[in-house]
């Protein structure tokens, strides 16, 4: 590249996670009820290794990370994460976007990045640098 130049940052990898609203008996019913529309496995295995039914609300309560092959492609749903500020915090700083027409809330680019600082991951990294520039990677 020409001295002065800045290479074009690759576009963000997606993150396709889904987080129940809040721990609730309703919005797990809800989040079954999607996961149902999409074609989830009515078997999964979460990372305690418990085999669950993503599409019944109480498996949906008790799982720590699933992750899912649905017909809108994988898909991992989370209760809590590594460095995720308490919900009422994250749910405040949160951007809400529609989809469909419907209202989606979305983390705040500062909590989704605190969330894969925490995690640590390779790939991870990867996305703040991404995201940031890579001054703010933590590599």
């Amino acid at each position: 590249a020409a001295r002065g130049r800045r290479r074009p940052r690759p576009a963000p990898r997606p993150s396709r996670s889904a987080s129940p609203p809040a721990p609730e008996e309703s919005n797990y019913e809800r989040l079954a009820s999607a996961l149902d529309e999409l074609g989830a496995p009515d078997l999964a295995v979460d990372s305690g290794f418990r085999d669950l039914d993503p599409r019944d609300s109480s498996d949906l309560a008790r799982a720590d990370v699933l992750k899912l092959a649905t017909s809108a492609g994988d898909l991992d749903v989370l209760n809590g994460a590594p460095g995720a500020p308490p919900y009422g915090d994250l749910r405040e700083r949160a951007i809400e976007v529609k989809v469909r027409g419907t209202p989606v809330r979305i983390a705040s680019l500062d909590d989704v990045i605190a969330m894969k600082r925490a995690t640590g991951r390779p790939r991870d990294l990867r996305d703040i640098a991404d995201l940031t520039g890579p001054k703010e990677s933590g590599e």
